[in-house]
């Protein structure tokens, strides 16, 4: 009997976090370069890292990470460790876990480097620190570095562009 207070109190928490904001990109985490090849032979290697967005198994409904949500984890979690580049070694999208668990989250993993002069080395190049790396897919926009949902025809003013590219009420 003890236990259904627990559980209410369980799912209350829950449901909390679908209702948390989009994260914001750090100043330290728009130096942070992520791409899949690997880092420039100056770089000194930090250490593993990885980000995830979105929930582990949970009910139906709950709406699933996304690789833009996870990547400004990433880079944010990647400045704060002191860290610079980041080579992605594997991505996780949500799945079907088992025949009673949705995976919902989507998560990053890599290796951290620090790259000597990466400042002044991007400094003189004529990209922009809002480059996607790896390039948007098709239906997707760069912002800030980051692949985001674009809808056509667009929202109506009180919908967003979710990730399946439909417009829908925030979450």
């Amino acid at each position: 009997m003890r236990l259904l207070p627990i559980l209410a109190l369980a799912s209350l928490a829950v449901s909390c976090t679908h209702d948390a904001p989009p994260p914001k990109l750090s100043s330290g985490g728009r130096l942070v370069r992520v791409a899949k090849n690997d880092p420039p032979t100056a770089a000194k290697e930090i250490g593993p890292i990885s980000a995830q967005d979105g929930i582990g198994c949970d009910e139906i409904g709950t709406e699933d990470g996304t690789y833009s949500r996870a990547l400004i984890k990433l880079r944010n979690r990647a400045a704060a460790r002191g860290g610079n580049y980041v080579q992605i070694m594997t991505l996780m999208e949500p799945h079907q876990d088992s025949l009673h668990c949705y995976d919902h989250r989507f998560v990053i993993r890599g290796m951290l480097y620090d790259v000597p002069d990466a400042q002044s080395e991007s400094a003189s190049e004529p990209t922009s620190p809002a480059q996607c790396d790896p390039p948007c897919s098709p239906g997707f926009k760069c912002d800030e570095g980051a692949c985001e949902p674009v809808c056509n025809p667009e929202c109506s003013p009180d919908q967003v562009c979710r990730s399946d590219r439909t417009c829908g009420p925030p979450s």
